[in-house]
């Protein structure tokens, strides 16, 4: 059986690119929290397909999500940068699937 683990959204800040930061607490059972950080490059909120600022919550949530239900949870300083392959893989769940569920690749 899988342990519970929490991932507690905690702000925002300002990437060097002009992206966005997204930082979380992850923790499970009986574990202080974990810091990890989500960056998403400036470039993956630009064009037509972009990201928009208003999704990076969430799409960051799954992203650590998914790392941690595979088992493969970041190391080092927590830092993880965000791919035009998952802001893709974010587009397609959320059109075939009409709601907010990303599923995003490791």
């Amino acid at each position: 059986m899988k342990d519970k683990t929490t991932i507690r959204y905690l702000g925002f800040r300002s990437a060097k690119d002009g992206g966005r930061t997204f930082d979380f607490a992850v923790s499970a059972v009986g574990q202080d929290a974990f810091p990890v950080s989500v960056e998403i490059p400036n470039v993956l909120f630009q064009g037509e397909d972009r990201l928009h600022v208003q999704e990076g919550v969430g799409i960051s949530y799954e992203k650590v999500k998914n790392l941690y239900e595979l088992g493969d949870p970041p190391e080092g300083r927590g830092l993880v940068r965000l791919t035009a392959a998952d802001l893709v893989q974010h587009k397609q769940a959320k059109q075939s699937t009409g709601k907010r569920r990303y599923g995003l690749p490791v």
